[in-house]
């Protein structure tokens, strides 16, 4: 027993540097990880988490330090941004962004790329049973039918759950008027009869075992999950989906910079972002990998929606101060 710890001891790689990495929980495939360390020899230490929310604390707590590379969304890189949190990309060092697809860069909450670059993209829609619903499925305020009482998944997000009010009010998902939010909060309340559960860890599950028939999800796991059950079907909503960027960003105070940096440029080159996103089921931001990628995911339409259907959707942004009345009206509404 001893001779064999001892023999696996001696045939295991050792590495000279590291590069500390917190990701999504399922976000990067386990290969990835390793054909990084065998090439580079740098060991990848990968700590995940489920929530911006969870991340954003985590790094304020660690005072932008504990980590190299994190992945936040759209908004959240904003407020890093804003709050001096992040460390600006050295470009020269990441030849491999001339593979990104330009319509993903340059956005609001960071439009010169100075902090932030696109590792994943998607949108939040309807997801619903077709042959558990009696009629055609095409909007949010589908969700508050009588019919559907405790049939309907919410996300567990509250920016996400919010959106899906305010949008079929008519109003802007980043609305930070007071009377909005709260117009937007009574309308979840009624919304609460009819949902059986709030979940983001694994909403494609809850759907392949019929605990509910239709609701808001992220269209990576409804595309995986209509795999397994053909008559799931994802639409977007009349108005308008939320579009989001996970974005790859380096803490202030990473200690590993330059690990941070050579990790990122692997990441996005064309066959290992390939793998990524055929893996997760999102899509790739990066033009050549998608190239790669077979017909069955480049067109379909749940992964890469038509620039018609694009025009359609809004991205998540900073809200300021308003986000403590949303904080408050949420955690109101999780008590029910």
């Amino acid at each position: 027993m001893i001779h064999t710890i001892l023999l696996l001891f001696l045939l295991s790689p050792v590495f000279s540097r590291v590069v500390y990495v917190y990701n999504w929980s399922e976000y990067i495939p386990r290969e990835v990880i390793e054909e990084f360390e065998k090439e580079s020899g740098i060991k990848v230490k990968l700590s995940t988490y489920d929530s911006n929310e969870i991340l954003y604390t985590k790094l304020k707590i660690l005072n932008s330090g504990g980590y190299d590379l994190v992945f936040p969304s759209t908004y959240f890189v904003e407020k890093m941004i804003s709050q001096n949190m992040l460390h600006p990309l050295e470009k020269e060092k990441l030849p491999n962004i001339s593979h990104l697809d330009s319509r993903l860069l340059g956005k609001p909450y960071d439009k010169e790329n100075r902090f932030s670059l696109p590792y994943l993209w998607g949108n939040s829609a309807i997801l619903y049973n077709r042959g558990s619903v009696s009629s055609e499925v095409s909007s949010f305020k589908d969700l508050w039918k009588p019919e559907f009482k405790k049939s309907v998944l919410m996300l567990d997000d509250m920016r996400e759950a919010f959106a899906v009010s305010l949008k079929s009010l008519g109003y802007s998902a980043n609305s930070t008027e007071p009377k909005q939010i709260q117009e937007a909060y009574q309308h979840l309340k009624a919304l609460m009869p009819n949902i059986r559960i709030f979940n983001s860890e694994s909403p494609r599950q809850i759907f392949l075992t019929k605990e509910v028939v239709l609701g808001l999800t992220y269209n990576g796991d409804a595309y995986k999950a209509s795999l397994v059950d053909p008559s799931l079907v994802y639409v977007y909503p009349t108005e308008g989906a939320t579009l989001w960027v996970d974005s790859v960003v380096i803490p202030r105070r990473a200690k590993n910079k330059l690990e941070a940096h050579e990790f990122l440029n692997f990441l996005m080159r064309p066959e290992v972002s390939k793998i990524i996103s055929d893996s997760v089921g999102y899509a790739s931001p990066n033009r050549s990998a998608q190239m790669l990628q077979d017909d069955s995911i480049r067109l379909n339409t749940s992964i890469y929606p038509p620039d018609s259907i694009m025009q359609n959707m809004e991205i998540l942004s900073d809200i300021g101060q308003a986000v403590f009345l949303y904080e408050r009206y949420w955690e109101e509404l999780k008590v029910q």
